[in-house]
């Protein structure tokens, strides 16, 4: 897979959610680009929400949790205090609170994918947390 193709993915996710809350929230946008602080923003409540597709999961076990790539990124410049993490098959709502005392409990571990640049530092969350912790 590319970055191109796992953005769209990504992205298409995204716009399903919306798709979803528009029904009962009009002005709900999906935000874009690279320095975008969520993914989804509901105006009404004022709740920033971030996406977090991750099939792989499936396969490792762990929900890939970026928080430095080359930069501060991901949950260090978050403006999401709601996250939905969606991977393929199951959908978990967790706040960012839940997530930072989830990663505080964890090592970082340093990761370099093959489309990456630069290594980036993640943390590797047991899907099984991610559950028990969910709303």
């Amino acid at each position: 897979m590319s970055f191109a193709s796992d953005l769209e993915r990504g992205e298409a996710i995204e716009r399903d959610f919306l798709n979803r809350v528009l029904v009962a929230f009009k002005k709900t946008v999906q935000t874009f680009g690279k320095e975008s602080r969520c993914d989804i923003y509901i105006p009404e409540l004022r709740a920033a929400i971030e996406i977090k597709y991750d099939p792989k999961s499936l396969e490792t076990g762990n929900i890939v949790l970026e928080y430095y790539h080359n930069k501060p990124s991901g949950l260090l410049t978050t403006e999401s205090m709601h996250w939905m993490i969606y991977n393929g098959e199951e959908e978990f709502w967790l706040t960012l609170e839940d997530l930072v005392w989830i990663c505080s409990e964890l090592d970082p571990v340093r990761i370099h994918g093959p489309q990456d640049t630069h290594a980036k530092w993640v943390y590797l969350v047991p899907i099984e947390t991610i559950r028990r912790i969910s709303a």
